[in-house]
């Protein structure tokens, strides 16, 4: 997958399968409890993560396509059980909340990405409302996504270089994540633009 190489130039432990549930979301439905009885999903889903746990589990980048929508993101769309508490706790933190807010800053300011992942509605037990993330705490996800209708570029053998260049500022925030995800993670300045 010519995307998954160029994706090792952001972080080079991204892991890019060509396999249907890796890299390739499955394309048959699963109709057992679904009203919709359609075999097949209307959509094509992508997705390039890092890290020792499943796909769902970690950071990543994914690609969307579902007519006549194309649709890139990066992040996590859903923090597994395990991580919630350590991002929340990250998020106050003085060194990794200031770099995490910085890296969104950049992204809300250079890129056409929005920010997603907003679920609560009130911070957590325990945590300090008034405190300058305290709207990250919000958060059981943290993703950046970017919908268009189908560009021109899908057609042509420039799509991977498409995607890796709408995907590069977010080389930071996909550090950040997997920085928490291990327990050793490097001090806030390696996540510098």
């Amino acid at each position: 997958m010519a995307l998954g190489r160029r994706l090792k130039e952001i972080s080079p432990h991204i892991v890019a399968v060509p396999k249907i549930n890796k890299s390739i979301f499955r394309l048959n439905r699963d109709t057992r409890f679904s009203l919709d009885k359609a075999p097949y999903k209307p959509n094509l889903g992508l997705y390039f993560w890092e890290g020792p746990r499943s796909r769902m589990e970690s950071p990543g980048f994914y690609v969307h396509l579902e007519p006549p929508t194309f649709l890139l993101g990066a992040g996590y769309y859903m923090f597994p059980d395990w991580l919630l508490e350590r991002f929340r706790k990250s998020v106050v933190d003085p060194g990794y909340g200031k770099e995490l807010t910085k890296i969104l800053k950049k992204i809300a300011e250079t890129t056409d990405f929005k920010i997603g992942g907003q679920h609560y509605k009130r911070p957590p037990a325990g945590y300090d409302v008034f405190h300058p993330n305290a709207r990250l705490l919000l958060h059981n996800g943290l993703h950046a996504g970017l919908e268009m209708t189908i560009p021109d570029v899908l057609f042509s053998p420039g799509l991977a270089d498409y995607c890796f260049e709408k995907f590069k500022p977010f080389g930071p925030l996909h550090r950040w994540f997997s920085a928490l995800m291990s327990r050793s993670a490097p001090p806030p300045a390696q996540f510098r633009f």
